[in-house]
């Protein structure tokens, strides 16, 4: 997976290169190869951060990939959906990763009320 996302990016060419910022969410891997090309990040994340890795040595490479290089590059924001995410992301980094929960606006306006 990560190098045919390395190929796609290089083959949208202007469209990343000219991009201010990067936006990614799952699979977290595409985050670490969009911070390789030098983009600041804004990672959403709603699923451990490593899922799409089998192996744990994999797991281990893109827990340091986010310690070392993403998480200290102050031009990116990190966030999970949920306080779990967030508490697995420092046992495993460890970093502490903000949990900001969806709005769902997007229901609007659809209602519940219990009977």
């Amino acid at each position: 997976f990560e190098q045919a996302f390395r190929t796609a990016l290089l083959q949208e060419g202007a469209a990343f290169a000219d991009a201010d910022v990067g936006f990614c969410s799952e699979p977290a891997l595409a985050c670490a190869v969009m911070h390789e090309g030098g983009k600041p990040l804004i990672g959403y994340f709603g699923v451990h951060v490593a899922f799409i890795l089998r192996e744990p040595e994999d797991q281990l490479k893109l827990y340091h990939r986010f310690r070392d290089e993403i998480v200290p590059d102050q031009r990116s924001t990190l966030a999970t959906v949920a306080p779990y995410i967030s508490m697995q992301m420092f046992y495993h980094m460890p970093v502490e990763v903000p949990a900001v929960r969806p709005v769902s606006l997007y229901t609007s306006p659809a209602t519940y009320a219990p009977t």
